[in-house]
This record gives structure tokens, sequence and C-alpha cells, in this order.
């Protein structure tokens, strides 16, 4: 299943020994879909900086929106010196970026070019503040705004630096409570004529009516 951007977004992360994330599903997923998720860093010449680490996910079972995924990690090592994590579905050489999330730097920012392990410019067509978020350089935070909305109002939220709580000691705990997706396809309701309208419009139907009988019998 092709996902686009802002389908998913990372809520939590504890890059101190052992690694651990977790993301939300945004959008319902269905079964056997795959997410790359990587720690190395967006280059400005639109590639990736090699040498990290690249996990991939795969949807054992149908997931609905607002499901919290916390995965068990292989082939990826965060560093507790700042990092980040991008998620992105396809080859490394021409990924379809869904999130990102970077921790590195005070104040959190994305960097202009990836200049080491540490560091990640904004990968492109991500917008920070709707499908990414920076936030300040910590080993270990999570995500603690509201968990009920529509897509693009939870987006906003995950997507706010000051919506996060980060320490580089203790551990995070990871939240496992569903999120709420609320769609944004719901129909106006339809309106009722009042039954003072409804009698006006059947009394000028009748007046009308025995307006043009009389006028038969004048005839």
């Amino acid at each position: 299943m092709r996902l686009s951007a802002g389908d998913i977004a990372i809520v939590g992360f504890n890059f101190d020994n052992p690694d651990e994330f977790a993301f939300t599903s945004l959008v319902d997923i269905g079964a056997g879909t795959k997410i790359n998720f990587t720690d190395n860093g967006w280059r400005a010449d639109g590639s990736f900086r090699p040498t990290e680490g690249t996990f991939t996910w795969t949807a054992s079972t149908d997931i609905a929106a607002g499901t919290i995924i916390n995965p068990t990690l292989s082939n990826i090592l965060f560093s507790a010196a700042g990092d980040q994590i991008i998620a992105y579905q396809g080859d490394s050489s021409s990924p379809n970026f869904l999130y990102a999330l970077n921790s590195e730097g005070n104040p959190g920012i994305w960097q202009s070019d990836s200049t080491s392990s540490n560091t990640s410019a904004l990968p492109t067509g991500l917008v920070n503040g709707e499908t990414a978020v920076a936030i300040n350089e910590f080993d270990n935070a999570i995500y603690t705004g509201i968990t009920s909305g529509t897509q693009a109002e939870l987006l906003a939220a995950i997507s706010d630096s000051s919506n996060w709580f980060g320490s580089n000691s203790p551990r995070q705990t990871m939240p496992t409570n569903p999120f709420t997706v609320i769609s944004e396809d719901i129909d106006s309701p339809v309106s009722t004529p009042e039954p003072t309208a409804i009698f006006s419009l059947l009394a000028l139907g009748v007046a009308v009516l025995s307006g043009a009988l009389k006028q038969r019998q004048y005839k």
C-alpha cells in the first residue's frame, strides 16, 4: 500500500540503549504495507548520507487509523549525541517520504545539510510543523499533545515541538493508547423545515386551490 506524507507520525523515541521509537498511523494501513525508518541524514544534494542503519517495518495485519506501533528494531542504532528518524517508502535512491523527526541541536532545527551522523536537512517534500518536527536535542522524548482530532489537526500538534517532552535521563515510556482520528468528510446536517413553515405552505396551497375552484364556478 502506497502512503502519502503525513499518513503516519512519530510520537516518541529513546536514543539511550535499548533503542526504541513509536509511531501512529493516521490512516488505515493494509496488511503487507512496508515502511522504512532510517537515521541516515538527508543531504542538501537530495540524497541520503550513507553508512547508518535502516529498519523496515511490515504491517502483519490491517492497521486501523490511530493505532500506536512500537516495533522491535533491527539494523538501526540511534545516537544519544543527536539523531533523526526519517520514514519513507520505496528505494532509498528515490524515497517517498512519510514523516521525519530531528533531535539535534538546541534549539531544535533541521540543518542545511547532513555533514555528520548526527545531522540532517529536511527531507524533500516534507514541511516542518506539518509532516516533520525538529525538537531540542534529547536522548529520549515523547509527544504529549492532543490525541483526538482530524488527521490535519493531529499532524499539526505532533509536528509542534512545544508538544514534546524530553530528557537525557530517564528513558521515556512510549505511548500505547490509540489516537482518535476524526474523519474530515462528515456530511453537513440536512436542515428540516420548521412546523410553522410547513403549515404556512399548506395554508397557502389551500387558499390558491380554493380560489381556482371559485373562478371555475363563476364561468
